[in-house]
């Protein structure tokens, strides 16, 4: 929760599945439950608030809070709101200054990796971004961030012939954890070989457990 204690929800289900909660909506038992509050001492509650009423700024400024409810909430927020706008061509100079800062802060070695990671997700998650910055972050960046844009391109199964190209040295140069996600972006992205970069990366793999499984499978 947001004060950082552990809730437990335990309720009583008459319905042992959903269908038969279905049937009959009014069989549904909503007052026998409980929850339970796992404080460490005297941990205070939180006071009352609500991230939905701040501005983008001080939501990105969030998504290096101590406490992950206030940074998936912040990032939460921040992907609805840019996907509103790129639905609707709503407020298009603010999302883009927004969606700007956020590039800038995946780039900003300099800046929380917690931080970096959250803003990665919110555009990972709207796929707000470009071939450019794609081949900035898998040629520049640290591993954990060349992992995931290679299960993005992986994800949204389509990639340019210089992205392509990136991902395959990826497979032979890149760390164990990038490895495996080109190991399994390969048979999703189209234009790719998949069998041919399988193999490099099964031959770089190393001492890599987990490699050679994930390159079996797929």
């Amino acid at each position: 929760g947001p004060d950082g204690c552990l809730y437990i929800v335990d309720w009583y289900d008459r319905y042992h599945c959903y269908q038969d909660a279905n049937r009959d909506p009014k069989g549904i038992d909503r007052l026998k439950g409980r929850l339970y509050r796992v404080r460490y001492k005297e941990t205070p509650r939180a006071k009352n608030f609500d991230l939905a009423k701040l501005p983008d700024e001080q939501l990105i400024t969030r998504l290096s809070a101590g406490n992950d409810f206030i940074r998936n909430t912040a990032q939460r927020l921040l992907y609805e709101r840019q996907l509103a706008d790129i639905n609707s061509m709503a407020g298009i100079p603010k999302r883009i200054e927004t969606r700007e800062k956020l590039r800038q802060l995946i780039e900003d070695k300099n800046a929380p990796q917690r931080q970096r990671a959250h803003a990665l997700w919110v555009l990972i998650s709207t796929r707000e971004i470009d071939e450019g910055q794609t081949q900035y972050l898998m040629k520049n960046a640290e591993p954990w961030v060349q992992a995931w844009i290679v299960r993005l391109l992986g994800n949204i199964g389509g990639a340019s012939p210089a992205q392509i190209e990136t991902i395959r040295r990826l497979g032979r140069e890149g760390a164990p954890e990038v490895k495996l996600q080109v190991a399994i972006a390969a048979r999703k992205i189209e234009g790719i070989d998949a069998l041919p970069v399988l193999v490099e990366v099964l031959a770089h793999a190393g001492d890599d457990k987990l490699i050679p499984h994930i390159v079996w499978q797929n």
